[in-house]
């Protein structure tokens, strides 16, 4: 059986338990906004997950993720299963 793909969104940074998780269990890519002086995932992941690193401007980060979602369903990329998107909440 085929896994499902997933598109894990971090806006801000994850803990890489939750990243594990979701690469154990799916075809996971993160696709995470640039964190000046930190990490996108806490740490490297034990299980195989496909990384893109967008801009730090969170407004430019959005405008880099809706266009990844979009194009992707116009080109010739896969489109993903799932998407799941983990915000900064202040």
């Amino acid at each position: 059986m085929i896994p499902e793909t997933l598109c894990f969104v971090v806006e801000s940074s994850t803990d890489v338990r939750i990243a594990d998780g979701l690469a154990q269990q799916t075809d996971s890519t993160a696709l995470g906004r640039t964190i000046t002086g930190g990490r996108v995932i806490s740490r490297e992941t034990e299980h195989s997950i496909t990384m893109t690193t967008g801009p730090a401007s969170r407004l430019r980060f959005a405008a880099r993720t809706f266009r990844e979602m979009v194009l992707a369903k116009f080109e010739t990329r896969a489109v993903f299963d799932r998407l799941m998107i983990q915000l900064e909440s202040k």
